[in-house]
């Protein structure tokens, strides 16, 4: 029995990759965030990596020798992920993840690569049987149309929106080249999305409907410096999450530009949670964890965050403005809110305190900033 992939990129699975492509089954969720595999390429090669028959949402993500992500496939809900990308001779890895903590799916992993076509050579010209000029080779006429498509929808790109005519080709010969993938939306081959430029495509295919857009909004990947990104939280245009660097999460924060690391350490930082601009998140496990909270993280400068923590376990911070709810564990089945003070109070340093003990683990609903609580 082939052996589970491994979580992380050390403990990756070797596949052998050829032109005969080959598939492989696995699963990924409850408990198994990440799989991994390592491939080999000799030569330079034109490889094709497929992800499908899932249950739940999954990616399929292209990473070189150093864990750093090439290209990636993350489509909507259980569609199938698609990478097409021409690799030049060395080691290469595939990570396919769950979309969230909640997916968990099986799947097959299809891949193959072969070695790309050289153009024929061009034959001799023959000689005039007679006088008279040599007949002349004309460049092919364009035409091109704009579209306007509707968010959430998809378009066929037909010969009535791009034709090239040609009287010395036939369609199947005029081929285009695509040099920039969309900045909004996605262009699909087959029903299978182009992940990549230098994809090409005839005048045939186009007037045979094999060309669609779709339009899934102005959406685009943040920029990362983590291989491995989950658990992501979103107020306005600020959005923090979990990535993975050097053996442990750390928390990760963007604005749409600029992407910055809040935490540096040897523990897994976990759960961020941001209003605004504050984030509180938890750091390390057990009963060293402790509930941290960073005020104006858009500022560059702020890095210094304030603890929050009481005695015990501290884990699952919620926050509204800057107030902060939270779990202690002050026991194997005690546990207990506690809450940081309001407004510019918490600024000055002042302790949070405990609202309520329980008997068991509960979690906080909603926070205000007042005498009302609420627990579920």
């Amino acid at each position: 029995m082939a052996r589970d992939p491994g979580n992380r990129l050390n403990q990756a699975r070797s596949l052998t990759i050829a032109a005969r492509r080959k598939q492989i089954s696995e699963a990924i969720g409850s408990g198994d965030p990440a799989d991994f595999f390592r491939f080999q390429l000799s030569d330079r090669r034109s490889s094709s990596f497929s992800l499908l028959q899932l249950r739940d949402n999954a990616d399929l993500a292209l990473l070189n020798n150093r864990g750093r992500v090439i290209t990636q496939s993350r489509r909507p809900g259980s569609l199938t992920e698609q990478i097409n990308r021409t690799l030049d001779a060395g080691v290469y890895y595939l990570r396919v993840t769950p979309r969230t903590r909640q997916d968990s799916t099986r799947y097959q992993l299809r891949y193959s690569a072969i070695a790309p076509s050289s153009p024929s050579p061009s034959p001799s010209p023959s000689p005039s049987p007679g006088p008279g000029p040599e007949p002349r080779n004309t460049n092919p006429a364009i035409a091109v149309s704009g579209i306007s498509v509707i968010r959430g929808t998809t378009a066929t790109l037909n010969s009535n929106l791009l034709s090239a005519t040609d009287n010395e080709q036939p369609t199947g010969n005029l081929v285009y080249t695509l040099t920039t993938l969309p900045q909004s939306g996605s262009l699909l081959f087959n029903n299978e999305v182009i992940t990549a430029p230098n994809r090409t495509f005839t005048q045939a295919d186009i007037a045979a409907g094999r060309l669609t857009y779709t339009n899934r909004g102005s959406a685009r990947p943040l920029q990362t410096t983590t291989p491995f990104n989950r658990n992501p939280q979103i107020s306005g245009s600020n959005v923090v999450w979990e990535g993975s660097e050097g053996g442990d999460f750390e928390i990760v924060y963007s604005d749409g530009n600029t992407t910055r690391s809040l935490t540096n350490n040897s523990v897994d930082d976990r759960n961020p949670q941001i209003s605004g601009s504050n984030v509180v998140w938890q750091e390390g496990t057990g009963s060293s964890a402790r509930i941290l909270l960073l005020q104006n993280v858009s500022n560059p400068a702020s890095t210094t965050p304030t603890q929050l923590s009481l005695a015990g376990d501290n884990r699952d911070p919620v926050i509204s403005g800057t107030n902060v709810v939270g779990m202690v564990g002050v026991a194997a089945t005690k546990a207990m809110i506690l809450k940081s003070s309001c407004g510019t109070a918490q600024a000055s340093g002042r302790s949070p305190k405990m609202l309520r003990m329980m008997s068991t683990s509960r979690f906080p609903a909603r926070i205000w900033c007042g005498k009302t609580k609420m627990w579920v």
